[in-house]
């Protein structure tokens, strides 16, 4: 059959979204920021992975529904830039989200996330768990003798989820 004009926007969305070329950098924030990259906004704005394209990702964090796919993608692609300046917006997110996002905010934060997640390790919060398991993703030296200490915890889940964590 026949592709619709809507399915070859769609196609052409992702293409452009996809390869994110430079030299279209203005066009991209615009039509990220006006909604005409539809749900390829977030991945456009990583390729591009400028300092504009970041601010526009952490917009899209701040004002993105709380637990949702685009907020939790946002944090995803703001972590795996490097960028340590997001490290505090991706904290603030980490902390006021239900079921937390911790994972980008131990990635990005290295050394900075420990002490945030050992205290979510020796809470009896449901983020436990999770905690620990982010604390591999500090890649921090200083996580490694937490976890280790944790391997002997008599809950197998906590002994569990620190011997994934020091993988």
């Amino acid at each position: 059959g026949r592709r619709t004009d809507l399915e070859e926007h769609g196609e052409a969305v992702r293409v452009l979204a996809s390869l994110a070329p430079p030299s279209l950098e203005d066009t991209l924030i615009d039509f990220a920021t006006s909604g005409k990259l539809w749900g390829d906004a977030r991945l456009a704005m990583a390729r591009l992975n400028t300092p504009r394209s970041r601010a526009v990702l952490a917009d899209m964090l701040r004002t993105g529904r709380p637990g949702s796919p685009e907020r939790y993608e946002a944090a995803n692609f703001l972590a795996s830039s490097g960028d340590p300046q997001w490290f505090p917006l991706l904290l603030a997110d980490a902390q006021k989200q239900p079921g937390g996002n911790l994972y980008p905010a131990a990635e990005n934060g290295g050394d900075r996330a420990v002490p945030f997640l050992v205290d979510l390790i020796h809470s009896d919060t449901e983020l436990r768990l999770e905690a620990i398991g982010a604390m591999g993703h500090t890649g921090s030296r200083a996580a490694v003798p937490i976890l280790l200490d944790l391997l002997r915890s008599a809950d197998a889940k906590t002994a569990e989820c620190a011997m994934y964590a020091l993988q």
